[in-house]
């Protein structure tokens, strides 16, 4: 397999790192509104985020999907400054959502970006591992 591909099917714990903060986050805001019951707000926080993420969220998974490829194949090439590279990967992504979040004060945008940036660490040993394998001759 293309390494290239192996190395972005690494985003799958940016994506689920994001996705689970975030659905968190929803499910903890939505509960702790005092409006409805109980049972009501465990209802909606349970399945109208999971259809806000998914469904309203569409046009934010595609894009970032997109710009995490795109980035990946620009920079990620080798092991040196892998820590850096990581970094700079998440500062570009970040950037537009860091802004909405100051100016809209949405925490949901800084939690996704946190979980991000945590998506971006843990992934950062395959990686590691993918490059290395590829540099040694078999």
């Amino acid at each position: 397999m293309n390494l290239t591909l192996k190395i972005f099917k690494t985003n799958w714990v940016n994506l689920l790192s994001v996705f689970v903060s975030v659905y968190f986050f929803i499910i903890a805001a939505e509960m702790s509104n005092q409006q409805e019951s109980f049972k009501e707000s465990l209802s909606i926080a349970v399945f109208g985020g999971l259809f806000g993420i998914l469904y309203y969220g569409m046009i934010f998974w595609i894009s970032f999907l997109l710009l995490l490829f795109l980035i990946d194949l620009i920079l990620i090439k080798n092991t040196r400054n892998l820590e850096a590279k990581l970094f700079l990967e998440w500062f570009i992504i970040s950037i537009p959502f860091s802004y909405w979040f100051i100016k809209y004060q949405e925490w949901i945008l800084l939690i996704g970006c946190i979980a991000f940036l945590i998506g971006q660490y843990l992934r950062k040993p395959k990686i590691f591992e993918l490059l290395e394998s590829k540099s040694i001759p078999k």
